[in-house]
């Protein structure tokens, strides 16, 4: 444990890293695919389009659309209330609750890994469930100070373009009109 709390260079750091997912890789793996495999499970199940996947030409689908009058998509592609309800609903409430479980679970591999544990995928997962909703906590304020920096920054960009259009129009350049 000595070894691993001393300061180490960008070299020494990657290679205690690749040392520890080689060692523990299998059990990593099977905790990314607990917790993510299910998601895309279904988000394939539900965006997979089965009335192509016999098509081996090299057209793109959007280029149809565009062709014929600047649509985005073809005539006949609907939108299933259930793909709306998987990404509007079901996605966001999976990123904020179940992918820092996924991240604690590593983490805490990572951990066991550094002091010379084997730990169990159960252990794990128990570790990672115990502080549930400080981690959905955090990543709750993760995602609101991204949305704020969002909203800084269009409304940014937005005040720019007016103010660029408010001395181009009284220097008396018109190309804006």
């Amino acid at each position: 444990m000595e070894s691993w709390m001393k300061p180490v260079g960008v070299g020494e750091l990657l290679d205690r890293s690749f040392q520890l997912y080689r060692k523990y890789f299998l059990t990593a793996f099977m905790i990314v695919l607990v917790f993510i495999g299910p998601v895309y499970l279904v988000q394939n199940l539900l965006f997979f389009d089965y009335s192509e996947a016999t098509n081996i030409g090299f057209s793109l689908p959007w280029e149809d659309g565009f062709a014929a009058g600047n649509e985005l998509a073809p005539e006949g592609d609907d939108v299933s209330g259930w793909q709306v309800l998987f990404t509007v609903v079901l996605l966001p409430l999976y990123l904020i609750f179940v992918f820092p479980l996924a991240l604690s679970a590593n983490l805490h591999l990572v951990r066991a890994g550094s002091r010379g544990e084997q730990p169990s995928i159960g252990e794990l997962l128990k570790r990672s469930i115990s502080p549930f909703w400080k981690r959905s906590g955090y990543s709750i304020l993760f995602g609101l100070i991204l949305l704020g920096i969002y909203i800084a920054t269009v409304l940014a960009v937005v005040v720019a373009v007016f103010v660029v259009m408010f001395f181009c129009r009284s220097w008396g350049w018109e190309w804006f009109s």
